[in-house]
């Protein structure tokens, strides 16, 4: 899925004022390379209600809001002050030093960017605070379309890098190409060419107005960008966008380029990815990268469908049989996985691996073929998992009643003839793995949520999970649930009470330490707060972003790297001075908190006030945090820094160790400096009608009549419902729909389900 603006037009109603502006969804990033300061553990407590003097070193910092923070945090803030009266969106990417997003307001030298809508930004840290700077290229040299994705698509994973989908100026409007930013500071003389994603011959027949439609979609890259994959899709009566040699009948095709300076001609094309060893195409009736199920284009899990280093490519292969324009495309008799290998010579492999060869697993049985699923792979390739119902091995069954499969592994670096193993029979979906492969969570029939560890080859039990958690762990796993790099860590929603101190409605935060086979509840009330957190509340993560695309860049996270940090939101109060479902408009939306879980402590991490709606929804959002918990990113219409200028929509850093010099203060006027220039300033159109000044937040606002119980949970229904509508599989929507209306639809002091085990 590419990052791009957005041309849907949305209301906005803040402090009883409303506005429309042009906005979207926004995409989440988030992913740090540095570690938490020794500084910051040994003041872990500054700032916490009841704690002594601020013994933190940057205790000077700490001021208003910040001072209340922990673990030695100070809000920075990371959007411009000034924002031309428009809103940060679509967080695409961060670490602790680069924050990426799209803003429709033309600021950081992006008044003559090529983008009709606004421009994408790379926002970095400095010393003297946050920086924002457009690496869009000027509007002289590429010519805007909405109708395609041109856009910044993708940065690398290391932030030095950047691709972006363009049109030349004096291009065709259907001649798309890629291009490589790279990060020296220069807008205009810094790209390279990767190549067309269209081909010549298609750019010269292309009618205008013929295809409304992205010609050409990113599929994903290598962390380093030097590897680039898209997307380019035969349509009926179209234009055929596929390469000359591309058989494909329908569906999409999945090209690859390497490098830059490929011109399109000639034998200098993108390499199709999906063809046998002998060239011929596997399929003629589409290939995916990762996971692909039913009609949905791309749709599922490409969790590492591209190795890190690129040398290897995880796809599905369509079956045959399908028609169009009065051809029908060969391919397989069911959906296989499969691997585009490069060797270190250069030379390529295509590796069977859901129909593994003889001489990969001797023990096979390849007699009844059963369409695959992939599931996730290592970082580096090595391992893939992948479900079916196919009986390849000894202790794996077809079980043709409900729609748990067998989960496989193949180990590209296992003995020849035992590249294949099986995991386990009765697998309804695989939750997360660690980044080496060595750990592997799954669900299996019964909701069982089990951990298999390789090596020793061991599988264990962690906690029974009811039917209502389905849709974050059948097939597609795109519910909030991250696992730390080492597998070490499960962080995960639960609608069930699986541990002795949960009860209620609602859904909850849970953390599993693999290693001391130990599952807490995160999403506490800290000191027994509002019922210890049992309020009937739920607590959300963020969906993790390797899910859905491939994606380069780092992954956003809601649990540090080692675990010790887990960051979540939700309108229910946790601590002191958080909002406790706070209706903030007549749609029954309610206002949100961001919440840090450490070390057995719950911290408030907002400022307990935002009461804005941005989108018909609360405007404080958490975007993500740095791997090492160091930042964590988050957007308020409250002013938590001297920096702060207006009432609009912010993105603010909670960082250890953290926190920016303010402006001077302003000196004293005498005689003719009093007064003021003729000259107005430009005008900013603040979302509140509150004007400020000085540091600080906003007064308290008078609190509205307070609801009963029944509008809360009405309340809550509504919200749940909408979040299920985003849900593009019918299925999942649906499964997602009967939760909501469990948890929230009858009034319930303690669970329905008071048959789901506790946690082991």
């Amino acid at each position: 899925m590419m990052w791009r603006k957005s041309s849907t037009w949305s209301s906005l109603v803040v402090g009883g004022r409303e506005r429309v502006t042009r906005g979207g969804r926004r995409r989440l990033g988030a992913g740090g390379l540095t570690l938490a300061s020794t500084a910051a553990a040994a003041c872990l407590l500054a700032g916490a209600p009841g704690a002594a003097a601020d013994t933190c070193a940057n205790a000077s910092l700490r001021t208003g809001g910040s001072a209340k923070l922990p673990d030695c945090r100070a809000y920075e803030l990371v959007t411009p002050a000034f924002k031309y009266g428009e809103l940060p969106f679509s967080f695409a990417a961060a670490n602790s030093e680069h924050l990426g997003m799209w803003s429709l307001g033309a600021f950081g030298e992006a008044a003559d960017d090529v983008g009709a809508e606004g421009a994408f930004y790379d926002v970095s840290r400095t010393p003297t605070g946050w920086q924002s700077t457009s690496i869009e290229p000027p509007a002289a040299q590429f010519n805007n379309s909405s109708r395609l994705n041109t856009a910044v698509v993708e940065t690398s994973e290391d932030f030095k890098r950047a691709l972006l989908a363009e049109i030349p100026i004096s291009a065709r409007p259907i001649d798309q190409r890629f291009y490589i930013h790279e990060a020296d500071g220069s807008l205009d003389g810094s790209l390279a060419e990767v190549g067309p994603l269209i081909p010549h011959g298609a750019i010269e027949e292309w009618t205008p107005g013929e295809f409304d439609e992205p010609a050409a979609t990113y599929a994903g890259a290598s962390r380093d960008l030097s590897r680039v994959l898209f997307y380019s899709t035969k349509v009926e009566g179209k234009t055929n966008f596929v390469w000359p040699g591309d058989t494909t009948v329908a569906f999409a095709s999945l090209y690859e380029y390497v490098g830059t300076g490929h011109t399109g001609t000639g034998t200098d094309v993108p390499a199709l990815v999906g063809v046998k060893n002998n060239g011929e195409p596997i399929t003629q009736c589409g290939v995916y990268l990762g996971m692909h199920v039913g009609e949905e284009s791309g749709s599922g899990n490409t969790d590492n469908a591209i190795s890190e280093d690129g040398s290897a490519v995880f796809f599905t292969a369509r079956r045959g049989g399908c028609s169009q324009e009065g051809k029908t495309g060969t391919g397989p008799a069911v959906a296989e996985v499969d691997a585009r290998v490069e060797h270190a010579d250069g030379s390529r492999e295509t590796v069977a691996l859901s129909e593994p060869s003889h001489a990969d697993c001797e023990e096979c049985d390849l007699s009844e073929q059963r369409a695959a699923v992939y599931q996730g792979a290592s970082r580096n390739g090595q391992k893939v998992f992948f479900l079916s119902k196919q009986t390849l091995l000894p202790g794996s069954e077809d079980n043709e009643e409900n729609e748990a499969r067998n989960l496989y592994e193949y180990n590209f670096e296992a003995p020849s003839g035992h590249k294949l193993s099986l995991i386990s029979k009765g697998v309804l979906g695989v939750v997360r793995s660690s980044e080496d492969g060595s750990r592997v969570y799954y669900v299996t029939e019964g909701g069982h949520l089990k951990l298999y560890e390789s090596p020793p080859g061991i599988t264990r039990e962690i906690a029974t999970l009811p039917e209502a958690d389905e849709a974050d762990w059948r097939l597609t796993a795109d519910g909030p649930t991250e696992v730390t790099p080492d597998g070490r860590y499960l962080v995960f929603n639960s609608t069930g009470d699986l541990t002795p101190d949960a009860g209620g409605s609602g859904s909850q935060l849970y953390r599993y330490d693999a290693d001391t086979g130990k599952l807490i509840r995160v999403s506490i009330g800290e000191n027994g707060f509002n019922n210890k957190g049992n309020s009937g509340d739920s607590y959300f993560m963020n969906a993790p972003a390797t899910v859905g695309h491939g994606s380069a860049r780092s992954a956003p996270v809601s649990v540090s790297d080692n675990g010790e940090y887990v960051f979540f939101f939700g309108s229910g109060a946790l601590t002191e001075g958080a909002l406790n479902d706070q209706t903030i408009n007549s749609e029954g939306a309610l206002a949100n908190n961001v919440y840090e879980y450490h070390d057995g402590h719950v911290y408030l991490l907002t400022d307990g006030q935002d009461r804005d709606v941005i989108f018909n929804a609360s405007g404080v959002n958490l975007i993500g945090a740095s791997r090492s918990g160091s930042d964590v990113f988050f957007t308020t219409g409250d002013r938590l820094a001297s920096q702060d200028t207006d009432t609009q929509l912010d993105i603010y850093d909670a960082r250890i160790d953290g926190g920016v010099p303010g402006p001077p203060p302003a000196r004293e006027c005498l005689g003719e400096q009093c007064r003021g220039s003729s000259t107005s300033g430009p005008e900013v159109g603040g979302l509140a009608s509150n004007t400020l000044s000085g540091d600080g937040n906003l007064p308290a606002q008078p609190s509205p009549p307070k609801q009963t119980a029944a509008q809360i949970r009405a309340a809550k229904l509504k919200q749940a419902l909408k979040a299920c509508r985003t849900k593009r599989n019918k299925k999942k929507r649906k499964r997602c729909e009967a939760a909501a209306k469990r948890s929230y639809g009858q009034k319930a002091s303690t669970k329905a389900n008071k048959s789901t085990r506790r946690g082991k």
